[in-house]
């Protein structure tokens, strides 16, 4: 499991002209719909989870 805190996550993964909010990707942590956890008070994403279930990413060249 490779963890990526909330705000490197949204800096790699998404253009400047479509990032969630932050307070939107923890909701979508606390929610289930992103693979992620909560260590003290940071929130994490598993990247290596998101990448395997995104299917734009798994089923390369299905566009």
């Amino acid at each position: 499991m490779k963890l990526m805190t909330v705000d490197e996550f949204r800096e790699n993964f998404y253009t400047t002209s479509s990032r969630p909010t932050r307070r939107t990707l923890i909701r979508l942590i606390k929610d289930g719909e992103i693979n992620g956890k909560k260590q003290g008070k940071l929130y994490y994403v598993d990247i290596d989870a998101e990448r395997s279930s995104n299917t734009l990413t798994t089923n390369s060249g299905t566009l």
